[in-house]
């Protein structure tokens, strides 16, 4: 036998084995390549209640990835130098789940998401967030992490 033809066999030999491991793995790695995007369209003031003040955030998650996404927590945090920051209760402001404690949400392929979600403050909480630096939502994406936005003005 030749060294031509025992090159042939093995590059054959290898490039099948490649074959193999790319299609049982990279198929799997381009399915879940892409981006979850989340855009916030309005942070409104709600008519204010006794001592509480409420405020809609509207957010819209599309899902680039050819799998479902998982955000696993989604919340509103206010900042202010040299305090921790505050995180109040997150619910949700519409669909069936109205009034609900906001939870995951899974985020089918290639589709757009809007949900709109309430903050309601009063007390100490109210009065932390009005002296808010600055405010985010932020949404905590499995195999992503988390990603924020800010929210203009934070509370005034």
């Amino acid at each position: 036998m030749s060294w031509d033809t025992i090159a042939v066999g093995v590059f054959s030999i290898v490039g099948t084995l490649l074959g193999v491991v790319l299609g049982l793995f990279g198929e799997r790695w381009v399915r879940r390549w892409g981006e979850v995007r989340c855009d916030i369209h309005s942070w409104e003031a709600i008519e204010p209640s006794n001592d509480t003040e409420e405020r809609d955030v509207q957010v819209s998650f599309f899902n680039e990835k050819d799998v479902i996404a998982v955000v696993w927590e989604m919340r509103v945090e206010f900042h202010r130098e040299g305090h921790e920051p505050l995180i109040p209760p997150l619910t949700f402001s519409d669909g069936l789940d109205r009034g609900q404690l906001v939870g995951k949400l899974n985020l089918s392929p290639q589709v757009a998401i809007t949900r709109r979600m309430r903050v309601s403050l009063h007390g100490d909480d109210l009065r932390m967030a009005r002296s808010a630096d600055r405010a985010e939502f932020v949404a905590t994406i499995a195999g992503i992490g988390e990603e924020r936005e800010e929210l203009r003005p934070p509370w005034r």
